[in-house]
């Protein structure tokens, strides 16, 4: 991890002989925050009970938000890519794999008005900043390799496009897209489209779509055309997949004992998608997981400074990213820990920063 990391901090903290704080101690302090899953301050002050020399919180700060927001995000980005290095090297990348791309709103505490989208009160705040990630869902563990900060008023679209383009940049093969209601849309069906992937997604509920459903609970066709137009008069043509729930609700309603998806996936014989698009799109929920480990192992800041906040983010997402990967090679190779949890992975870590010689 930190041979990988290390040559990403070299133009946020300077490598002279004589300079206070040079890269690794940025590198410490912030793999200090993500295994404690705290802010800074409370980091340099457990951090002291144990180094001779620890950089400042304050410091650390300035040292970040001193960055343009734009300069910034592209090297957070560069960071959260170099686990896809890892993964290219590795093998996961040799073939088609299924991603899926979502949106999570996290909680902000510093009291400013937020740059990014907002959302409910939660947590004891109603100021969220939101983004927008792509992870690989065909392996057990799900690899985050790309991300957007959302800003008001920009399309879905954008970030959307933006995250299929730099996969397929990396080399990623998609096999599909898997998404969930919140991206039903005409321009983002479109977009997809013309980038030539697959995608999955359920449907949103309308009068029209409960028709529909209560027609196939009739006895109609499950597999239909379905066009979409939007208020700008552009329209999608997807193929409709109504496939039963597993567990369905005791209810009278046909609408509940169903679930509706649209596609651009092509078969032989369309009955099979009844049974594939269900399976195929139960991988997406690995994404909800790793919004749950997030969670657990996030560098967490009050700073208004959006470069700061950025950083922290997407190192965040390869700190977790750098866990999984270890697990897996520690399944790879039969190792007596191949089930390591979070939260013996981030004491190892914690371990290493306060250790009074650096680990080689």
């Amino acid at each position: 991890m930190r041979r990988t990391l290390l040559p990403h901090m070299a133009h946020l903290a300077s490598s002279a002989p004589n300079a206070l704080y040079g890269p690794e101690d940025l590198m410490d302090m912030t793999l200090a925050m993500c295994s404690q899953n705290q802010f800074v301050a409370t980091c340099v002050r457990a951090m002291a009970r144990h180094r001779t020399r620890t950089m400042t919180g304050q410091r650390f700060l300035q040292l970040l938000g001193a960055q343009p927001p734009d300069e910034m995000l592209e090297a957070s980005l560069n960071i959260l890519e170099s686990t896809a290095a890892i993964l290219r090297e590795s093998g996961r990348l040799g073939g088609p794999v299924r991603v899926g791309v979502d949106e999570v709103l996290l909680e902000r505490y510093d009291g400013k008005k937020p740059e990014h989208k907002g959302g409910r009160r939660k947590n004891g705040t109603n100021r969220f900043e939101g983004y927008i990630t792509m992870q690989i869902v065909s392996h057990r563990d799900p690899v985050t390799i790309g991300g957007y900060p959302i800003a008001n008023g920009e399309s879905q679209t954008h970030y959307l496009g933006g995250l299929i383009e730099n996969a397929l940049r990396l080399g990623v093969d998609m096999e599909v897209v898997l998404l969930d209601r919140g991206f039903n849309s005409v321009d983002n069906i479109l977009e997809m489209e013309s980038l030539g992937v697959h995608h999955i997604m359920p449907l949103r509920g309308s009068g029209r779509l409960s028709d529909i459903i209560e027609d196939v609970d009739a006895g109609g066709d499950p597999i239909r055309a379905y066009t979409m137009v939007n208020k700008d008069g552009r329209q999608s043509t997807s193929t409709l997949v109504v496939c039963p729930k597993r567990n369905p609700p005791k209810s009278a309603r046909a609408a509940d004992r169903y679930v509706a998806f649209i596609t651009n996936i092509r078969v032989d014989n369309p009955r099979d998608l009844l049974r594939h698009i269900p399976k195929t799109y139960r991988k997406r929920w690995g994404i909800e997981t790793g919004y749950r480990v997030l969670k657990q192992a996030r560098a967490r800041t009050k700073s208004p400074r959006m470069a700061a906040r950025l950083f922290l983010m997407f190192f965040s997402l390869a700190y977790v990213n750098f866990w999984l990967l270890y697990r897996r090679a520690l399944i790879g190779n039969g190792g007596p820990h191949a089930e390591l949890p979070m939260a013996d992975y981030s004491d190892i870590l914690w371990m290493s920063v306060t250790a009074s010689g650096r680990p080689p």
